[in-house]
């Protein structure tokens, strides 16, 4: 029996690298549940596979759930939209048909954690390893505990500044009405006059 030994690295994250080995005969949800194991993300968003050219093209999507209704689907037709499939019903060796596959796997729509996957090597399978597994991990995705403390340090600080500024000028706006609001009936009435 063969497995598949995938390399993956984050987009926006230089020094990620995760590897994993798994069977073809695994669902593209259990890869998908492979990889939330061997990152630091918070569990339960949206995800999607797409199936990808040798240019990183869209071709197919895997989803987590089906999204779509009969009209997103011929909304999908006319703007080339790639067709979609469901992780949960899409064995891998259904769409691994390139010994280096592209692969690219979104996840948390909102903060587009975007990951790029390359069939790394065909390898024979491992009678003592379980299979999903990460056989290597670098790096991580989420910023280290200290620098997000230090991160909400500097935006609370900035929070202050503003509280602080917008005091002032409502000291000032409040000096400035009661002088502008003359000086403006003052020249209102002479224009009147006019």
């Amino acid at each position: 029996m063969h497995v598949y030994r995938f390399r993956i690295i984050a987009e926006d994250h230089e020094n990620f690298v995760r590897e994993i080995e798994i069977k073809p005969a695994h669902t593209f949800e259990d890869f998908h549940q492979a990889i939330l194991n061997s990152i630091n993300v918070e569990k339960g968003e949206m995800a999607s596979f797409y199936i990808c050219d040798s240019r990183w093209h869209k071709l197919l999507e895997i989803g987590l759930l089906d999204m779509n209704s009969v009209e997103d689907e011929e909304e999908d037709e006319e703007n080339k939209e790639p067709p979609m499939k469901l992780m949960a019903e899409t064995t891998l060796k259904e769409c691994i048909n390139d010994p280096n596959q592209r692969i690219m796997y979104i996840y948390d729509f909102f903060k587009m954690h975007t990951f790029y996957i390359e069939l790394h090597e065909i390898m024979d399978s491992d009678a003592k390893k379980k299979y999903p597994c990460c056989v290597k991990a670098v790096g991580d995705i989420q910023k280290p505990p200290s620098l997000i403390r230090k991160k909400e340090a500097e935006l609370e600080a900035d929070d202050d500044i503003d509280d602080e500024t917008e005091a002032i000028f409502d000291e000032d706006s409040d000096m400035l009405d009661d002088e502008d609001s003359t000086m403006f009936n003052d020249i209102f009435d002479d224009t009147r006059r006019v």
